[in-house]
């Protein structure tokens, strides 16, 4: 039998930590002795849970992590605290009541109104139509009976939970769990149940400066022979996908850029992909639970709706039906909380919990504890009920989804109970990490060290001697020493799947059983599936420029030039599949300036952030955008909008996607109604000679005064870029580039041919030389009318 405390041994041995088991000894089994003196590396935070290597002793691996420098610490530590600052417990600022309601034991329920101080108490659920509460209903006289009656109409319409308010006060009354049982020829009680936990925008280095309670509870874990588990920290786990959607659908169903779990080619795939893994733990016996902390009808979309945008936050009858007949496809047994999140939200005005509040609580709870309640109730409920099916658990939790990225540590006390929770249920394997760090704040935008901890998130387990039994030692010591290497959610995904095929399961192949198996040491980012713009943690696989290099200068334009091209196209198509032409409220960027360029040495791919400003708004937006070099001409791989764009909502054009999209707000809440504005042509000439990264252009006129070319020079022609603008009536131009060149890149492949239609400003090209002394470089530009 594979024992625990072999396990730890092993882990320590691994690490050169053995002195610390005498230390620990010593100290009550409770081990209650301050882990703030763990280990001081000030100004920087310490983000382990073991005490520093000697040098000796870490464990081989081809990829470096970038760590932040004394300088660097310094910065983080003024956004957000230093390791010897004192650790302010948080707490809601509204009061907590006492429970009108309470099911004991997780059976009988009680009540009390005494609390209410004779305000009537009204119940409310969910309308099955409409998908949100519609109606309260008085509870007069009030009593026991009468709740319990409406709680079992509620679980017959499928709910988990009830609201209850009286004057002020609001509370939900969450039922005992409906657990499934195993069919009785299920033989087998030796299933593991998986239990994810997801904190959305919450990177490592973050986690450990924020989370000191629930650091605390995983070194417990690691070091106290009374909790019969061990957690282990995935130190150079690695986002695959730049957003939500490409990390969640990559654990779900194995996709990765174009490709499935097995490596084989599969066309783009939409879906998160639920339905894969739930799907496949419904065939063998699973009950399978899901929850996440948004309204169902927020403008952004659920994972449960694939984050679809849907431009509106308003709750209908229609939506609510589409919404569940999507749900309904996922193969989700129980919703847990998730449908709670919309009136909870309501109290703020909100129909989703990012950038503020700083705190949303429910009745002086922080409503994440609510969800992580949850579980615990239902993992307690398969663990102490006869013949209960095993589960597969996932919650995503948005807390760490805020402005200033600190509204994560309200969920500190409550997530390191449920360490300790986790580490006592002897068959449930629990599974923390994170999609991606903090984007969209100062820090993620401004310094070397946010933009890595963006795509450097958390990853922790939690091992129960039971489970460790179960897997076995040859796993258990891949699992410790792929604590080194680097592992991406495909690898969690693979080891979920393979965990009940003991064949696959064992296999020493990562491609078959993940992390599981042993990672090699030499595997970088240019052996995992990344999409386009994510950074690579490895720091060795990447090369560096200076901000506003002049290398990259081409790049910065053309990368300009597709987004303003992308922009005037979408606008063109028309909302309605009507064309017209221009602009509408959604502005024309200015280049200001580009920065924290990386060159991949893997490949010719450039990744950086584009600073513009809208035409006649001051306020700066920011993309991040991916640029390749590919059979000689530049593709737009991705781009990224890290600025605010959600502001927009009220007066973006219809037809133009949001994430691509700045407006005057103080016009219009109602963009996209609006007529397309016709430039005039000193109009049309005073925003062509507008400076790009503070380049004057020069203006040439191709047709009858109304139809210009815009050149602009850098670096004594190195770099010259082209663009068109028509501000001719009615008259649409067939615009010619041919020519002959020699040591010159070009964005495009000669010869070139671009319709322009009136009232419009098109990009054309943008070429640069390889050579500054032997290159040819005979360009022509024609106009005919179409």
């Amino acid at each position: 039998m594979f024992q625990l405390t072999r396990l730890k041994r092993f882990f320590l041995v691994c690490n050169a930590f053995v002195f610390a088991i005498a230390f620990l000894y010593s100290v009550s089994h409770t081990l209650k002795f301050n882990y703030s003196g763990f280990s001081d590396m000030y100004p920087c935070h310490y983000s382990k849970l073991t005490p520093p290597e000697n040098g000796t002793n870490e464990l081989p691996s081809a990829c470096k992590p970038y760590t932040p420098d004394k300088s660097a610490c310094e910065t983080i530590n003024k956004h957000f605290r230093s390791p010897r600052d004192p650790i302010e417990t948080q707490t809601c600022p509204t009061k907590q009541y006492q429970d009108i309601c309470w099911f004991k034991n997780d059976t009988k329920l009680e009540c009390s109104s005494k609390v209410c101080g004779g305000e009537t108490v009204s119940l409310g659920r969910r309308d099955l139509k409409e998908g949100h509460i519609t109606t309260w209903n008085p509870i007069t006289p009030f009593n026991t009976d009468k709740v319990w009656s409406f709680v079992q109409a509620t679980l017959k319409e499928g709910d988990t939970f009830c609201f209850m308010k009286c004057g002020s006060i609001l509370q939900v009354l969450v039922f005992p769990p409906q657990l499934f049982l195993k069919k009785k020829d299920t033989k087998d009680k030796r299933k593991i149940n998986i239990n994810v936990v997801v904190l959305d925008s919450v990177s490592r280095a973050h986690f450990y400066r924020m989370m000191n309670k629930s650091i605390n509870a995983f070194k417990d874990l690691v070091y106290s022979e009374d909790i019969p588990a061990t957690a282990l920290d995935f130190e150079f786990f690695q986002s695959v996908g730049t957003n939500t959607f490409e990390n969640i659908r990559t654990f779900f169903s194995g996709f990765f850029v174009g490709k499935d779990a097995d490596g084989k080619k599969q066309v783009e795939q939409p879906n998160v992909g639920m339905d894969v893994m739930y799907g496949h733990f419904q065939k063998q016996g699973y009950q399978t639970i899901f929850q996440d902390d948004l309204c169902w009808y927020d403008s952004w979309g659920t994972l449960l709706n694939d984050i679809k945008i849907s431009g509106t936050s308003s709750p209908t009858a229609e939506r609510w039906a589409q919404y569940k007949e999507k749900a309904g496809k996922n193969n989700i047994d129980h919703f847990g909380n998730t449908y709670f999140s919309c009136q909870v939200l309501q109290q703020y005005g909100k129909t989703n919990p990012f950038g503020d509040p700083e705190k949303v609580c429910l009745n002086g709870r922080f409503y994440g504890s609510y969800f992580l309640r949850y579980v615990e109730r239902f993992a307690s409920g398969v663990r102490t009920t006869d013949n209960a099916a095993p589960f597969v658990s996932y919650l995503h939790i948005n807390t760490g989804h805020s402005e200033t990225s600190k509204r994560i540590s309200n969920i500190d006390g409550e997530l390191a109970d449920f360490i300790y929770k986790m580490a006592r249920d002897p068959l449930t394997w629990t599974i923390f990490f994170g999609d991606h760090g903090h984007r969209r704040t100062a820090f993620a935008l401004s310094t070397t060290s946010g933009i890595y901890e963006r795509y450097h998130p958390l990853s922790f387990m939690i091992v129960p001697n039971r489970v460790a039994e179960i897997l076995g030692k040859n796993i258990m010591d891949a699992l410790t020493i792929n604590q080194n290497r680097l592992v991406t959610v495909l690898d969690f995904h693979r080891a979920i799947m393979s965990i009940n095929d003991q064949n696959r399961r064992n296999s020493k192949n990562p491609d078959e059983s993940g992390v599981f198996a042993e990672i090699s040491p030499s595997r970088t980012c240019s052996d995992v599936p990344l999409m386009p713009l994510v950074k690579c943690q490895c720091i060795e696989s990447e090369q560096k420029y200076d901000d506003n290099s002049p290398k990259i200068q081409w790049i910065a334009e053309f990368a300009l030039g597709k987004l303003n091209n992308d922009i005037q196209n979408q606008y063109s198509e028309g909302a309605e599949g009507k064309k017209v032409n221009g602009y509408g409220n959604c502005r024309r960027y200015i280049g200001t300036s580009f920065r924290n360029i990386i060159h991949t040495k893997s490949g010719a791919l450039t990744r950086f952030n584009l600073h513009v400003k809208a035409n006649g708004l001051e306020q700066e937006e920011v993309f991040e955008v991916e640029v390749a070099t590919e059979e000689r001409r530049a593709v737009l791989k991705s781009f990224e909008r890290i600025s605010t764009y959600n502001i927009f909502e009220d007066c973006v054009d219809k037809s133009v996607n949001i994430k691509l999209c700045a407006c005057d707000r103080n016009k219009t809440k109602n963009g996209y109604t609006n007529p397309t504005h016709v430039l005039t042509i000193q109009e049309m000439k005073s925003l062509a000679k507008t400076a790009m990264f503070g380049r004057e252009p020069q203006i040439k006129t191709l047709h009858g005064d109304c139809l210009f070319q815009i050149t602009r020079n850098y670096n004594d022609a190195v770099t010259i870029v082209v663009e068109v603008a028509n501000a001719c009536k009615k008259k649409t131009f067939k615009v010619e580039v041919t020519g002959d060149i020699h040591n010159i890149f070009l964005s495009r492949s000669l010869p070139m041919s671009n319709v322009v239609p009136p009232n419009t400003y098109t990009f054309i090209y943008v070429s640069t030389k390889q050579s500054v002394t032997h290159f040819k470089l005979e360009i022509s530009i024609s106009a005919s009318i179409v």
